[in-house]
């Protein structure tokens, strides 16, 4: 956010590239209230864990919401049945999938591609699979990636997957591995 308010106090700017960053200001300031409404989940009780969340369209509407902030080209490939759905509550489900998403968008290279998959089992076990073709996790990082503070992002804060995983763990009985 620091860094695109920076770039829009130079005078010099294109209307299309003020818009640009201003689209990224906003959708970061939205990534950090869905964060923070998920982090308080965490502590929170009452939340209403009961809700259809159809994963294919939350998961359109993260991949939509990138797509209109970032000027690297990613392509998402969705093997996902449209009705599928969780039972939860739509803001962590939400909260969960973007961490896995961008994590992947960021990670990936130049030509972004990532392969999205989900299915249920007979067991009504969700399995969600997201893989980039980035380089791979930093093997320094890789025993403590899912500890708090821990990134690998120069501007990352290293909360997001911890959170993901907290929420599944605590209200979800999944992991994130």
């Amino acid at each position: 956010i620091g860094l695109s308010i920076e770039q829009l106090s130079e005078n010099n700017l294109s209307a299309d590239k003020r818009a640009t960053l201003l689209k990224t200001v906003q959708n970061k300031i939205t990534h950090i209230d869905k964060n923070i409404k998920a982090l308080l989940t965490l502590t929170t009780s009452g939340i209403n864990r009961d809700d259809k969340v159809p994963i294919l369209a939350v998961i359109q509407d993260i991949i939509l919401e990138y797509k209109l902030c970032q000027e690297r080209p990613v392509t998402f490939h969705l093997e996902i049945e449209p009705t599928l759905h969780i039972n939860g509550a739509e803001s962590e489900i939400r909260s969960i999938l973007h961490t896995l998403i961008i994590n992947a968008a960021e990670a990936c290279l130049n030509e972004g591609k990532i392969n999205i998959r989900a299915q249920i089992s007979a067991q009504k076990v969700l399995t969600l699979i997201v893989i980039d073709n980035g380089s791979g996790i930093d093997k320094s990082i890789n025993n403590s990636l899912f500890q708090p503070h821990v990134s690998t992002k120069p501007e990352g804060a290293g909360m997001g997957l911890y959170i993901a995983k907290r929420i599944i763990s605590l209200h979800y009985q999944g992991d994130i591995i």
